[in-house]
């Protein structure tokens, strides 16, 4: 399961799960080495989420972003099927850019150093 967590009570995740978090501080900086630790190398990931949206669209919005990063974190979804679905939704130059902020996003999951 995917769960959104509007805390750091990270206590119901399984250890099996995946965290995806806006941030462009890592984990272990924000007090979350003992979850970094539990999960394992590559099941979380910190991305400046805002400041690549920002960079691609102009405006503060990482919810495309985290799509992104999401799908290369995860493998649930490809890259491609993302941009996909963002540009069936935006048209135009958004959805380009935000197209370009997802593939952003998904190269810097992709570069992780636990990721790979």
């Amino acid at each position: 399961p995917i769960t959104i967590l509007g805390s750091r009570d990270f206590g119901g995740l399984r250890d099996d799960g995946w965290v995806l978090l806006n941030t462009s501080k890592d984990l272990t900086e924000i007090g979350l080495a003992d979850l970094v630790a539990r999960l394992g190398p590559g099941r979380c990931l910190p991305v400046p989420a805002t400041e690549i949206a920002r960079e691609h669209l102009g405006r503060p919005l990482p919810n495309v972003p985290l799509l992104g990063a999401f799908a290369a974190l995860t493998g649930v979804v490809s890259l491609a099927s993302v941009q996909k679905a963002i540009r069936a939704r935006f048209a135009g130059e958004t959805g380009e850019q935000n197209a370009r902020a997802a593939a952003a996003a998904f190269a810097l999951a992709e570069r992780e150093p636990a990721h790979a």
